[in-house]
């Protein structure tokens, strides 16, 4: 291996290990809770090096971020592989994203805690526009779902993006009446439940009478 190659891989370990301890602080501090300096102690770094990796504490928030949308993308890949019907698909998204709401809740957190702030107006261009198309794509596993639906007759002919942006605000919706201890208490059943007929009520509700 010759020296340029090297030191791009002592770069690149380097990097991710900043990305490691900062998950470990982000994950139990929060965005606001959370200070270079304290990356910097986790990493075993100065704070200074960390600035040869990272322009800012929200780039670093925001990398994490994207981590957070590739898992959710292979999650969507992974449920619909090999699956046949717009119906089997849906559901198999469904459980994907509510799997990975219990098994990533720090990613989810880190996801949708970026764009209720200002977080994004302090990151490149380029890096939101990143973050802007892997969620496109997450949404995309929907889309393509409802159109096969569509091209099928068994959904009525609408627009398929924006149905996916309403079973996607659906599924959160519950996922943050979770959150909170006193919403928990209204919950009639269990959460594992509550998912299944929510999806249930949407299949349906998509069928054309």
């Amino acid at each position: 291996m010759g020296t340029k190659e090297r030191k791009e891989r002592e770069r690149a370990a380097r990097r991710n290990d900043i990305l490691d301890a900062a998950k470990i602080v982000f994950f139990d501090k929060g965005f606001n809770g959370t200070t270079m300096d304290q990356i910097a102690e986790v990493a075993e770094l100065s704070k200074g090096s960390l600035y040869l990796h990272f322009q800012s504490k929200e780039e670093l928030y925001v990398s994490i971020l994207l981590e957070g949308l590739d898992l959710l993308n292979e999650k969507f890949k992974e449920a619909v592989s090999g699956i046949k019907g717009w119906e089997n698909k849906l559901r198999r998204i469904g459980q994907a994203y509510y799997s990975f709401y219990k098994e990533n809740n720090s990613y989810f957190r880190i996801l949708f805690f970026l764009y209720h702030s200002e977080i994004a107006n302090h990151v490149s261009d380029e890096l939101y526009q990143r973050c802007f198309e892997k969620g496109l794509s997450c949404l995309n596993y929907l889309n393509q779902a409802l159109r096969e639906g569509m091209d099928a007759g068994k959904i009525e002919l609408q627009d398929p993006m924006g149905l996916s942006f309403i079973l996607w605000g659906a599924f959160n919706g519950i996922f943050f009446l979770s959150e909170e201890e006193d919403h928990k208490r209204l919950m009639p059943s269990s959460m594992d439940h509550l998912i299944r007929l929510s999806i249930d009520l949407m299949i349906n509700g998509l069928k054309r009478r």
